[in-house]
Protein backbone atom coordinates (compact mmCIF):
# COMPACT_ATOMS: atom_id res chain seq x y z
CA UNK A 1 0.00 0.00 0.00
CA UNK A 2 1.29 3.27 -1.16
CA UNK A 3 2.32 6.44 1.00
CA UNK A 4 -0.38 8.27 -0.56
CA UNK A 5 -3.92 5.60 -0.26
CA UNK A 6 -2.20 5.26 3.61
CA UNK A 7 -2.70 9.31 4.18
CA UNK A 8 -6.09 8.76 2.37
CA UNK A 9 -7.29 5.86 4.95
CA UNK A 10 -5.96 7.71 7.96
CA UNK A 11 -8.28 10.44 7.18
CA UNK A 12 -11.00 8.60 6.81
CA UNK A 13 -10.75 6.50 9.64
CA UNK A 14 -10.39 9.85 11.72
CA UNK A 15 -13.58 11.20 10.15
CA UNK A 16 -15.33 7.85 10.42
CA UNK A 17 -15.00 7.29 14.09
CA UNK A 18 -16.39 11.04 14.68
CA UNK A 19 -19.30 10.79 12.97
CA UNK A 20 -20.19 6.95 14.09
CA UNK A 21 -19.72 8.04 17.96
CA UNK A 22 -22.41 10.87 17.17
CA UNK A 23 -23.94 9.44 14.58
CA UNK A 24 -25.59 6.25 17.24
CA UNK A 25 -25.68 8.76 19.91
CA UNK A 26 -28.41 10.72 17.79
CA UNK A 27 -29.99 7.84 16.60
CA UNK A 28 -30.82 6.10 19.58
CA UNK A 29 -31.66 9.37 21.55
CA UNK A 30 -34.16 10.53 18.69
CA UNK A 31 -35.74 6.50 19.10
CA UNK A 32 -36.47 7.13 22.69
CA UNK A 33 -38.06 10.73 21.96
CA UNK A 34 -40.27 9.62 19.42
CA UNK A 35 -44.02 8.07 18.92
CA UNK A 36 -42.58 4.74 17.78
CA UNK A 37 -40.83 3.48 15.01
CA UNK A 38 -42.71 5.02 12.19
CA UNK A 39 -42.21 8.70 13.89
CA UNK A 40 -38.24 8.14 13.62
CA UNK A 41 -39.03 7.12 9.88
CA UNK A 42 -40.38 10.43 9.40
CA UNK A 43 -37.53 11.67 10.56
CA UNK A 44 -35.06 10.13 8.85
CA UNK A 45 -37.04 10.12 5.66
CA UNK A 46 -37.04 14.09 5.99
CA UNK A 47 -33.21 14.04 6.16
CA UNK A 48 -33.25 12.19 3.42
CA UNK A 49 -34.98 14.42 1.42
CA UNK A 50 -32.96 17.35 2.20
CA UNK A 51 -29.78 15.36 1.30
CA UNK A 52 -31.31 14.77 -2.18
CA UNK A 53 -31.75 17.83 -3.16
CA UNK A 54 -28.43 19.34 -1.25
CA UNK A 55 -26.38 16.44 -3.79
CA UNK A 56 -27.06 19.00 -7.05
CA UNK A 57 -25.39 22.07 -4.93
CA UNK A 58 -23.04 19.91 -3.65
CA UNK A 59 -22.21 18.86 -7.21
CA UNK A 60 -21.14 22.52 -7.71
CA UNK A 61 -19.59 23.05 -4.60
CA UNK A 62 -16.98 20.40 -5.26
CA UNK A 63 -16.10 21.68 -8.55
CA UNK A 64 -16.03 24.65 -7.93
CA UNK A 65 -13.66 25.16 -5.32
CA UNK A 66 -9.83 23.95 -3.82
CA UNK A 67 -11.40 20.43 -3.04
CA UNK A 68 -8.95 20.43 -0.07
CA UNK A 69 -10.64 23.81 1.50
CA UNK A 70 -14.25 21.95 1.02
CA UNK A 71 -13.06 19.70 3.08
CA UNK A 72 -11.56 21.49 5.92
CA UNK A 73 -14.64 23.90 5.74
CA UNK A 74 -17.16 21.34 5.95
CA UNK A 75 -15.25 19.18 8.68
CA UNK A 76 -15.09 22.81 10.68
CA UNK A 77 -18.51 23.63 10.43
CA UNK A 78 -19.31 20.07 11.56
CA UNK A 79 -17.96 20.40 14.61
CA UNK A 80 -19.10 23.47 15.55
CA UNK A 81 -22.45 22.27 14.97
CA UNK A 82 -21.74 19.25 17.14
CA UNK A 83 -20.93 21.71 20.46
CA UNK A 84 -24.21 23.13 19.26
CA UNK A 85 -26.11 19.98 19.92
CA UNK A 86 -25.48 20.00 23.44
CA UNK A 87 -27.70 23.20 23.72
CA UNK A 88 -30.54 22.28 21.17
CA UNK A 89 -30.73 18.58 21.78
CA UNK A 90 -34.03 18.77 23.51
CA UNK A 91 -35.81 21.00 21.39
CA UNK A 92 -37.16 18.67 18.98
CA UNK A 93 -37.61 20.85 15.58
CA UNK A 94 -34.26 22.65 15.90
CA UNK A 95 -32.19 18.87 17.01
CA UNK A 96 -33.76 17.51 13.73
CA UNK A 97 -32.95 21.28 12.25
CA UNK A 98 -29.27 20.94 12.96
CA UNK A 99 -28.76 17.10 12.59
CA UNK A 100 -29.82 18.04 9.25
CA UNK A 101 -27.32 20.68 8.60
CA UNK A 102 -24.99 17.96 10.15
CA UNK A 103 -25.68 16.05 7.31
CA UNK A 104 -25.72 18.42 4.53
CA UNK A 105 -21.82 19.10 5.95
CA UNK A 106 -20.60 16.04 6.06
CA UNK A 107 -21.78 15.18 2.30
CA UNK A 108 -20.19 18.35 1.24
CA UNK A 109 -16.93 16.54 2.78
CA UNK A 110 -17.38 13.18 1.63
CA UNK A 111 -18.41 14.74 -2.34
CA UNK A 112 -14.81 16.29 -2.23
CA UNK A 113 -13.34 14.05 -0.09
CA UNK A 114 -14.49 11.22 -2.73
CA UNK A 115 -13.84 13.58 -5.71
CA UNK A 116 -10.04 13.80 -4.47
CA UNK A 117 -9.13 10.54 -4.07
CA UNK A 118 -10.12 9.47 -7.21
CA UNK A 119 -8.21 12.31 -9.23
CA UNK A 120 -5.27 11.28 -7.34
CA UNK A 121 -5.68 7.71 -7.59
CA UNK A 122 -5.98 5.53 -10.87
CA UNK A 123 -9.01 3.15 -11.68
CA UNK A 124 -8.55 0.09 -10.42
CA UNK A 125 -6.49 1.60 -7.72
CA UNK A 126 -9.18 3.78 -6.31
CA UNK A 127 -11.03 0.56 -6.11
CA UNK A 128 -8.71 -1.07 -4.27
CA UNK A 129 -8.02 1.75 -2.15
CA UNK A 130 -12.26 1.64 -1.38
CA UNK A 131 -11.91 -2.19 -0.01
CA UNK A 132 -8.79 -0.72 2.05
CA UNK A 133 -10.67 2.27 3.50
CA UNK A 134 -13.68 0.14 4.23
CA UNK A 135 -11.59 -2.36 6.46
CA UNK A 136 -10.12 -0.09 8.21
CA UNK A 137 -13.16 2.22 8.53
CA UNK A 138 -14.85 -1.06 9.81
CA UNK A 139 -12.64 -2.00 12.44
CA UNK A 140 -12.92 1.55 13.32
CA UNK A 141 -17.06 1.64 13.14
CA UNK A 142 -17.24 -1.62 15.28
CA UNK A 143 -15.76 -0.15 17.93
CA UNK A 144 -17.09 3.29 17.69
CA UNK A 145 -20.63 1.28 17.89
CA UNK A 146 -19.63 -0.22 20.60
CA UNK A 147 -17.96 2.45 22.71
CA UNK A 148 -20.93 4.45 21.67
CA UNK A 149 -23.51 2.02 22.99
CA UNK A 150 -21.15 1.99 26.29
CA UNK A 151 -21.43 5.96 26.15
CA UNK A 152 -24.73 6.03 26.32
CA UNK A 153 -25.42 4.06 29.19
CA UNK A 154 -22.46 5.72 31.63
CA UNK A 155 -22.21 8.81 30.38
CA UNK A 156 -24.31 12.01 29.17
CA UNK A 157 -24.86 13.48 25.97
CA UNK A 158 -22.56 16.36 26.33
CA UNK A 159 -19.46 13.81 26.93
CA UNK A 160 -20.32 11.80 23.83
CA UNK A 161 -20.78 15.39 21.75
CA UNK A 162 -17.47 17.02 23.46
CA UNK A 163 -15.17 13.45 21.99
CA UNK A 164 -16.82 13.51 18.46
CA UNK A 165 -15.65 17.55 18.44
CA UNK A 166 -12.37 16.35 19.41
CA UNK A 167 -12.03 14.04 17.05
CA UNK A 168 -13.13 15.91 13.87
CA UNK A 169 -10.92 18.69 15.04
CA UNK A 170 -7.69 16.04 14.92
CA UNK A 171 -9.26 15.36 11.62
CA UNK A 172 -9.24 18.98 10.41
CA UNK A 173 -5.34 18.87 11.75
CA UNK A 174 -4.22 15.50 9.81
CA UNK A 175 -5.78 17.49 6.31
CA UNK A 176 -4.40 20.55 6.42
CA UNK A 177 -0.87 19.70 7.27
CA UNK A 178 -0.77 16.08 5.06
CA UNK A 179 -3.57 16.36 1.97
CA UNK A 180 -2.86 17.06 -1.20
CA UNK A 181 -4.12 19.76 -3.25
CA UNK A 182 -6.27 19.10 -5.94
CA UNK A 183 -5.05 19.79 -9.55
CA UNK A 184 -8.26 20.13 -11.05
CA UNK A 185 -8.99 23.62 -12.11
CA UNK A 186 -12.28 24.99 -11.39
CA UNK A 187 -15.02 25.77 -13.28
CA UNK A 188 -16.84 28.94 -13.08
CA UNK A 189 -20.51 28.14 -14.32
CA UNK A 190 -23.16 28.70 -12.72
CA UNK A 191 -26.60 26.59 -11.22
CA UNK A 192 -28.83 28.21 -13.51
CA UNK A 193 -26.71 25.78 -16.22
CA UNK A 194 -27.82 22.85 -14.09
CA UNK A 195 -30.17 21.29 -16.35
CA UNK A 196 -28.50 21.55 -19.44
CA UNK A 197 -25.50 20.07 -17.73
CA UNK A 198 -27.37 17.30 -16.16
CA UNK A 199 -29.32 16.33 -20.02
CA UNK A 200 -25.74 15.76 -21.75
CA UNK A 201 -23.93 14.10 -19.22
CA UNK A 202 -26.67 12.22 -17.13
CA UNK A 203 -29.68 11.67 -18.68
CA UNK A 204 -27.96 11.13 -22.16
CA UNK A 205 -26.00 8.74 -20.83
CA UNK A 206 -27.13 5.45 -21.00
CA UNK A 207 -24.88 3.60 -18.88
CA UNK A 208 -25.60 6.89 -16.21
CA UNK A 209 -29.02 6.52 -16.00
CA UNK A 210 -28.63 2.67 -15.85
CA UNK A 211 -26.55 2.64 -13.17
CA UNK A 212 -29.54 5.27 -11.26
CA UNK A 213 -32.12 2.53 -11.79
CA UNK A 214 -29.53 -0.22 -10.27
CA UNK A 215 -28.58 2.04 -7.02
CA UNK A 216 -32.20 3.93 -6.76
CA UNK A 217 -33.42 0.49 -6.35
CA UNK A 218 -30.74 -0.57 -3.37
CA UNK A 219 -31.44 2.30 -1.90
CA UNK A 220 -34.83 1.22 -0.58
CA UNK A 221 -32.65 -1.80 1.28
CA UNK A 222 -30.04 0.67 2.06
CA UNK A 223 -32.00 3.42 3.63
CA UNK A 224 -34.14 1.28 5.76
CA UNK A 225 -31.78 -2.14 7.48
CA UNK A 226 -28.65 -0.68 8.94
CA UNK A 227 -31.33 2.64 10.98
CA UNK A 228 -34.58 0.88 11.49
CA UNK A 229 -34.94 -2.82 11.27
CA UNK A 230 -31.91 -3.28 13.93
CA UNK A 231 -34.31 -0.93 15.72
CA UNK A 232 -37.78 -2.60 15.14
CA UNK A 233 -36.20 -6.42 15.49
CA UNK A 234 -35.23 -5.09 18.80
CA UNK A 235 -38.83 -3.73 19.73
CA UNK A 236 -40.73 -6.52 18.14
CA UNK A 237 -38.38 -8.95 20.00
CA UNK A 238 -39.13 -6.90 23.12
CA UNK A 239 -35.28 -7.03 23.64
CA UNK A 240 -34.58 -3.27 23.79
CA UNK A 241 -30.85 -2.55 24.78
CA UNK A 242 -28.60 0.17 23.55
CA UNK A 243 -25.92 -2.51 24.14
CA UNK A 244 -27.52 -4.87 21.27
CA UNK A 245 -28.37 -2.28 18.44
CA UNK A 246 -24.48 -1.34 19.02
CA UNK A 247 -23.56 -4.94 18.67
CA UNK A 248 -26.18 -5.45 15.63
CA UNK A 249 -24.19 -2.63 14.31
CA UNK A 250 -20.67 -3.61 15.34
CA UNK A 251 -21.60 -6.81 13.57
CA UNK A 252 -22.01 -5.06 10.28
CA UNK A 253 -18.85 -3.80 10.36
CA UNK A 254 -17.22 -7.21 11.14
CA UNK A 255 -19.03 -8.63 7.80
CA UNK A 256 -18.18 -5.77 5.39
CA UNK A 257 -14.76 -5.93 7.32
CA UNK A 258 -14.07 -9.68 6.25
CA UNK A 259 -15.82 -8.79 2.46
CA UNK A 260 -13.35 -6.10 2.19
CA UNK A 261 -10.87 -8.45 1.78
CA UNK A 262 -12.31 -10.62 -0.44
CA UNK A 263 -12.94 -7.93 -2.50
CA UNK A 264 -9.31 -6.43 -2.29
CA UNK A 265 -8.21 -9.49 -3.54
CA UNK A 266 -10.95 -9.63 -6.56
CA UNK A 267 -11.15 -6.14 -7.46
CA UNK A 268 -11.10 -6.88 -11.26
CA UNK A 269 -13.85 -9.21 -10.44
CA UNK A 270 -16.54 -5.99 -10.65
CA UNK A 271 -19.81 -7.87 -11.83
CA UNK A 272 -19.31 -11.11 -10.76
CA UNK A 273 -18.75 -9.44 -6.95
CA UNK A 274 -21.78 -7.20 -7.67
CA UNK A 275 -24.14 -10.49 -8.54
CA UNK A 276 -22.60 -12.71 -5.52
CA UNK A 277 -23.10 -9.66 -3.14
CA UNK A 278 -27.28 -9.52 -3.98
CA UNK A 279 -27.89 -12.53 -4.47
CA UNK A 280 -26.37 -13.39 -0.77
CA UNK A 281 -28.16 -10.23 0.55
CA UNK A 282 -31.26 -11.82 -0.62
CA UNK A 283 -30.96 -14.99 0.25
CA UNK A 284 -30.14 -13.97 3.88
CA UNK A 285 -33.09 -11.98 4.82
CA UNK A 286 -35.44 -15.08 3.51
CA UNK A 287 -34.17 -16.30 7.47
CA UNK A 288 -35.46 -13.08 9.01
CA UNK A 289 -38.75 -14.28 10.11
CA UNK A 290 -37.30 -17.13 11.60
CA UNK A 291 -35.04 -15.90 13.42
CA UNK A 292 -36.13 -12.48 14.60
CA UNK A 293 -36.24 -13.29 18.65
CA UNK A 294 -32.62 -14.90 19.15
CA UNK A 295 -30.70 -12.08 19.60
CA UNK A 296 -26.91 -13.88 18.72
CA UNK A 297 -28.54 -15.63 14.95
CA UNK A 298 -29.96 -11.81 14.58
CA UNK A 299 -26.42 -10.35 14.91
CA UNK A 300 -25.11 -13.50 12.72
CA UNK A 301 -27.72 -12.78 10.10
CA UNK A 302 -26.71 -9.06 9.86
CA UNK A 303 -22.88 -10.14 9.89
CA UNK A 304 -23.44 -12.35 7.11
CA UNK A 305 -25.55 -9.67 4.95
CA UNK A 306 -22.84 -7.05 5.03
CA UNK A 307 -20.10 -9.68 4.35
CA UNK A 308 -22.72 -9.87 0.89
CA UNK A 309 -23.60 -6.17 0.86
CA UNK A 310 -19.89 -5.07 0.43
CA UNK A 311 -19.65 -7.23 -2.27
CA UNK A 312 -21.26 -5.34 -4.52
CA UNK A 313 -19.14 -1.89 -3.34
CA UNK A 314 -16.69 -2.33 -6.39
CA UNK A 315 -19.63 -1.22 -8.19
CA UNK A 316 -19.76 2.27 -7.53
CA UNK A 317 -16.04 2.55 -7.12
CA UNK A 318 -15.63 1.47 -10.74
CA UNK A 319 -18.83 3.74 -11.63
CA UNK A 320 -16.97 6.76 -9.66
CA UNK A 321 -13.47 6.39 -11.26
CA UNK A 322 -14.83 6.01 -14.78
CA UNK A 323 -16.25 9.62 -14.99
CA UNK A 324 -14.43 12.77 -16.46
CA UNK A 325 -12.31 14.27 -13.39
CA UNK A 326 -13.70 17.97 -14.26
CA UNK A 327 -17.26 16.74 -14.18
CA UNK A 328 -17.08 14.36 -11.41
CA UNK A 329 -18.52 16.52 -8.82
CA UNK A 330 -21.59 17.79 -10.75
CA UNK A 331 -22.56 14.60 -12.39
CA UNK A 332 -22.27 12.30 -8.66
CA UNK A 333 -24.04 15.35 -7.43
CA UNK A 334 -26.73 14.93 -9.52
CA UNK A 335 -26.80 11.30 -9.59
CA UNK A 336 -26.51 11.28 -6.02
CA UNK A 337 -29.93 13.65 -5.82
CA UNK A 338 -32.04 11.06 -7.98
CA UNK A 339 -30.62 8.15 -5.80
CA UNK A 340 -31.22 9.91 -2.65
CA UNK A 341 -34.62 10.15 -3.38
CA UNK A 342 -35.21 6.54 -2.68
CA UNK A 343 -34.01 7.24 0.70
CA UNK A 344 -37.09 8.36 2.06
CA UNK A 345 -39.31 5.85 -0.07
CA UNK A 346 -37.13 2.87 1.70
CA UNK A 347 -37.57 4.57 5.10
CA UNK A 348 -41.29 4.57 4.85
CA UNK A 349 -42.12 1.60 2.73
CA UNK A 350 -39.96 -0.30 5.16
CA UNK A 351 -41.69 1.87 8.26
CA UNK A 352 -45.14 0.58 6.73
CA UNK A 353 -44.12 -3.09 6.40
CA UNK A 354 -43.22 -3.42 9.89
CA UNK A 355 -47.01 -2.68 10.56
CA UNK A 356 -47.84 -6.27 9.38
CA UNK A 357 -44.89 -8.09 10.74
CA UNK A 358 -41.26 -9.61 9.93
CA UNK A 359 -42.78 -11.37 6.83
CA UNK A 360 -43.55 -8.88 5.33
CA UNK A 361 -40.91 -7.17 6.20
CA UNK A 362 -38.53 -9.95 4.76
CA UNK A 363 -40.86 -10.20 1.47
CA UNK A 364 -40.01 -6.43 1.14
CA UNK A 365 -36.35 -6.73 1.06
CA UNK A 366 -35.72 -9.95 -0.79
CA UNK A 367 -37.64 -8.22 -3.53
CA UNK A 368 -35.69 -5.29 -4.33
CA UNK A 369 -32.18 -7.51 -4.02
CA UNK A 370 -33.58 -9.88 -6.73
CA UNK A 371 -34.78 -7.35 -9.24
CA UNK A 372 -31.85 -5.64 -8.80
CA UNK A 373 -29.81 -8.58 -9.30
CA UNK A 374 -31.74 -8.98 -12.65
CA UNK A 375 -30.87 -5.35 -13.87
CA UNK A 376 -27.03 -5.91 -13.02
CA UNK A 377 -26.88 -9.29 -14.97
CA UNK A 378 -28.83 -8.41 -17.64
CA UNK A 379 -27.09 -4.81 -18.50
CA UNK A 380 -24.48 -4.31 -20.93
CA UNK A 381 -22.74 -1.58 -19.09
CA UNK A 382 -22.15 -3.04 -15.76
CA UNK A 383 -23.63 -7.10 -16.64
CA UNK A 384 -19.72 -7.97 -17.56
CA UNK A 385 -17.10 -5.47 -16.08
CA UNK A 386 -13.64 -6.98 -15.99
CA UNK A 387 -10.72 -4.84 -15.00
CA UNK A 388 -7.04 -5.47 -15.68
CA UNK A 389 -5.87 -7.33 -12.42
CA UNK A 390 -2.38 -4.93 -12.39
Amino acid sequence: MNRLISLFVLVEAIVVLGFQLFGLNVLWSFAQTSDGILSLAVIIGTTSIFRALSSLVRGYIVDSFQKKTTILASLCVCGFLCIAWIFVQTYLVIAVVAYITITLAQEVYEGSYTALVAEKLGQNDYIRYDSISIMSGRVVAVAGNLLSAILIIFLPTEAIVISVTAILALGVFVCQKFLPKSNIETKDEKPKFIWSFAKENVFGSKKVIIFIVIVFMLNLDYAFIPTLLPLYIITAAELASPLLFGIIRASNNIGEFVASGVVLRYSHLVSRLVKIGLAGSAAVFVLLPFVYTFPIIVVLVFAVYSFFDMLTQPLYSYFVSSLAADKRGRILGIVDSVILMASPFGILLGGLLSGLGMVAVSIGIVTVFAVSLVIVASSKSFGKIALDKS
